[in-house]
């Protein structure tokens, strides 16, 4: 029956009003509970429309795809990208640009509830300019037409209201619609873009005062772009950064918004990573720290008296995740850096096997559960991701980042040798791609009659256990 009310519903370009609307539940995040802004709002749609938008989805995606509709710097929402593949490549522009010597001025976009402003009919506009006007395209219409939502909480029901703009909540098809609505926010900007859903950034290379023009120019196209689309640019959240290692003759510039002079900052959390003015990662490591520690004593807390297995699977599941978010991006070369990140393990493992004595060694305790130091999964990591890209797994192209090396195979280099990195400081030194590249060229030509992502990366990390264990 599904089946025939699917067709029905496309060939007709007509939605049950049922499936229009939206029952949104309230849950509460921290704070005082009398203050809307304390909840998040969980919106559930109906179960049969979710379905026939699964159908819809299968097509849009297939045309984008096809078509290479996305913007390619555009990670959210895309099959194989994610932010770790988003800060891979923007941190490798901005420690190429320190490497250079140069100064990388950057502008930290916020868009205010960008994915409830996206306007109905300017959305539908832009579709059909994109893929015509075919069935597919009168549904999504039809789908945004006459939309209502209800809020229930503790058993009480809200009056329905009207929702007329932003792509529906808790929607199968939201996200690839708002990445279609704002795909051509940056286009004609003289500047280098990142983009992770309604995440935008701009950046330049800054050689003289020219240039920080220009950058300010194309803030201003962005600006234009999001007045004409009904997308609000927040003049207070939205700040700037200079990334450099130079102590002197670093350019200052008033970069504005509707005539305000945005706030210059010298650190900020971009994708949950914190950056700094020149990239150093001490603050970053402390926020993961602390962050994983605090997860930690709450697993002493609940789980004292509970087994060795249940307390190492909520340290691999609850705490280690948070140490590792994004860790082959941002991994950092200093060992007292890297000790803080083991510290946190090492306590953990302490706390798995219930060992806190003066002379059980963490080390041995590791090796009893057979878990890599943090360094080594950092390295597993690195390759995993070298791998995948060499392999075409991910939408980024890899002849910007790695070349196959043409000198002849040795019993040092194996035919899969990569073209290493030429660096000036440790900044790119130890950034990802300088890295991976070390890493892979020093892999035994073994590892490659693996033919497959799970079968590298099991020899890889049976290799590191084994040399860890030794």
């Amino acid at each position: 029956y599904l089946v025939l009310i699917f067709n029905k519903s496309l060939s007709l370009s007509s939605v049950p009003a049922e499936w229009k609307v939206a029952k949104v539940i309230p849950i509460h995040k921290s704070g005082d509970c009398s203050l809307t802004s304390n909840y998040r709002p969980i919106s559930l749609t109906c179960t049969c429309c979710k379905i026939m938008e699964h159908i819809i989805l299968k097509f849009l995606t297939e045309f984008t795809e096809k078509h290479n509709i996305l913007n390619a710097h555009q990670h959210g929402f895309r099959r194989g990208l994610s932010t770790t593949s988003q800060l891979i490549e923007t941190l490798h522009d901005f420690s190429m640009g320190i490497n250079n010597r140069r100064q990388i001025d950057v502008i930290y976009l916020d868009l205010s509830k960008a994915f409830d402003r996206v306007s109905h009919v300017k959305l539908v506009r832009k579709l059909k300019h994109i893929m015509g006007e075919g069935p597919v395209i009168k549904w999504i219409e039809e789908y945004l037409r006459n939309r209502f939502q209800f809020v229930y909480y503790e058993g009480q029901v809200s009056k329905p209201v009207a929702v007329e703009s932003g792509v529906p909540q808790g929607s199968v098809l939201a996200p690839l619609l708002f990445l279609l609505y704002i795909n051509d926010m940056v286009e004609g900007t003289d500047a280098n873009i990142r983009l992770f859903a309604d995440d935008c950034i701009i950046y330049r290379d800054i050689l003289c005062q020219d240039d920080q023009a220009i950058l300010n120019r194309s803030l201003k196209k962005v600006a234009d772009w999001c007045s004409e689309w009904q997308m609000v640019l927040n003049t207070e959240k939205t700040v700037c950064m200079c990334l450099t290692n130079k102590k002197k003759n670093v350019l200052d510039f008033p970069y504005s918004l509707d005539g305000k002079i945005l706030r210059r900052v010298n650190e900020y959390k971009y994708l949950g990573v914190v950056l700094t003015s020149n990239l150093n990662w001490n603050a970053h490591v402390k926020y993961v720290s602390s962050k994983a520690l605090v997860k930690l004593f709450f697993l002493k807390r609940t789980l004292k008296h509970s087994s060795l297995e249940t307390k190492l699977l909520a340290y691999t599941t609850l705490v280690r995740p948070v140490l590792e978010y994004a860790l082959i991006a941002w991994f950092p070369h200093t060992q007292t850096n890297i000790n803080i990140l083991e510290s946190v393990q090492r306590k953990a493992i302490r706390f798995v096997h219930h060992k806190y004595g003066r002379f059980d060694s963490p080390t041995e305790l590791l090796k009893r559960s057979s878990l890599l130091t943090i360094a080594d999964r950092a390295k597993l990591g690195r390759l995993k991701f070298l791998y995948l890209l060499l392999n075409d797994a991910f939408k980024i192209d890899k002849n910007r980042y790695v070349n196959f090396s043409q000198t002849r195979t040795t019993r040092h280099k194996h035919c899969n040798t990569l073209t290493e990195y030429s660096f000036n400081n440790n900044t790119f030194r130890y950034s990802f791609f300088p890295s991976a590249v070390r890493d892979w060229n020093s892999l035994d030509p073994l590892f490659f009659n693996n033919t497959n992502v799970d079968a590298f990366i099991q020899a890889l990390e049976q290799d590191l256990l084994s040399k860890f264990m030794s």
